[in-house]
Formats: structure tokens, sequence, C-alpha cells
């Protein structure tokens, strides 16, 4: 054995065992260093797959959130698209309506405007077939001697004139003046007989018209032969 040092004796150590001793302490330093070296190595490891793993999941999550904001961009074009359409469709129905109403507002006045003129006109008929019946009952009461047998024979003679032969308007012509055919032809539905053969005003208008050998149809509004003119209330078309 190795003796061991008293005081300040010198303890005699052995060239094999400081040899020994000192290859020991550096590979224990070293495989410490070592050892640390790994663990740290490690633990870089695993943070570098934690990084790269929430890279992965970062770069899904940015991809997703990428997709749904191109589906919302795209909802939102749709949208727009339709806002769109939808305004143009209805720019196009507000000018149909307005068309529309402006041609209903130009058709009522059409239409009023073609009433007045048939109730004018008709108002003319009445006047003129009132003209014509007073005339008639004029004369009879003065003493003209009606010699038609016909509402339409009666009403010629009317226009024609008849004066009567005696009483106090003997040599007084009876008629209606500046009076043509065609007016006496439209006025007759307003003209009839009474029972006495007289002529009588018929405020309805539901007189016949004058058939086309009448004397009161002018040339122009008489069929030609074979084709009669057919019977019914006036003013419908034939």
């Amino acid at each position: 054995m190795t003796p061991f040092a008293r005081g300040n004796e010198r303890t005699p150590w052995s060239r094999r065992d400081e040899s020994g001793t000192a290859f020991v302490w550096p590979s224990i330093a070293c495989l410490i260093a070592l050892t640390a070296i790994g663990s740290q190595w490690w633990e870089n490891h695993q943070l570098r797959k934690q990084l790269e793993a929430n890279s992965v999941a970062h770069a899904t999550a940015l991809e997703k959130q990428a997709t749904v904001i191109q589906s919302i961009q795209n909802q939102r074009h749709e949208e727009r698209r339709l806002i769109e359409q939808n305004c143009r469709a209805q720019v196009r129905w507000m000018e149909e309506m307005r068309e529309a109403f402006a041609n209903l507002h130009e058709s009522r006045e059409n239409a009023e405007e073609l009433a007045q003129q048939l109730n004018d006109e008709r108002r003319y008929k009445q006047w003129n077939a009132q003209s014509i019946v007073s005339v008639f009952n004029s004369a009879a009461s003065a003493g003209v001697d009606w010699r038609g047998k016909s509402r339409d024979r009666l009403v010629e003679e009317v226009l024609a004139g008849m004066t009567p032969a005696v009483g106090p308007f003997a040599g007084k012509t009876f008629r209606v003046p500046n009076f043509s055919l065609e007016e006496a032809f439209l006025c007759s539905p307003f003209i009839a007989l009474d029972r006495d053969k007289g002529l009588i005003y018929d405020q309805n208008g539901a007189q016949p018209p004058p058939s086309d050998d009448s004397p009161l149809t002018p040339i122009a509004a008489r069929k030609p032969e074979g084709k009669k003119r057919p019977s019914g209330p006036p003013g419908r078309p034939e």
C-alpha cells in the first residue's frame, strides 16, 4: 500500500496511480459535456419538430382562412351581382310601369275624347230628330196633309217641305232647312211612327235604320243587290 503523509511529510504516490486519476477526470468531464450537448441537441430537435408542426398547423390555418375569405368574397360578389340584377330589373319594371301608365293615360284620354265625341254626335242626332218631328207636328197642326205612309217617306216629305192648302198658314212651306239625306239617315233611329201614323221622337234611339231602298239612305251607304242590311239597334257595326 501507498503510505499516507503525516504532518509535513510527503505522501508518496505511484506514477501509475497519478496517470490513471488524471485520465479519469477528463473522461468524466467529456462524458458530462457530451451528455449536456446531447440533451441540448435533443431539446433543439424537439423544439425544431414542434416549430415545424406549428408551422404546418399555421400554414393549414392560413389556407383554411384564405379559403373562407375567398368563399366570403365569392358570396359577396354573388350578392352584389344579384343586387345589381335586381336593381336593373326594378329599373326596367319602373320604366315599363311608367310607359304602361302613360299608355293607360293616353288610352283613357282617347276613350274620354271618343266618348265625348259619340255623346256630341248622339246629341246632334237627337236634336235633328227633334227638329224633324217638331216641323212635322207644327205643319200637321197648320193643316198640312202629309201623304207618306212610312217613317222614311214622312221624313222625306219634311225635308222637301209641304204647304197647307187652306187656313191661316196657307202658302207657308214647312220644312227643315239645310238638312241632308245623310243627317236624316243618321238621326232616323230617334224617329218613330205612332198609332196614328205620325212622327214622334224616340229618345232611346231604338228604331231601326232606313232600309237600302229607303229614300233616306244615301247612295254610298246602299248595299249591292243580294246583300241586305240586317235590322238591329243603331250604332251596331254591320
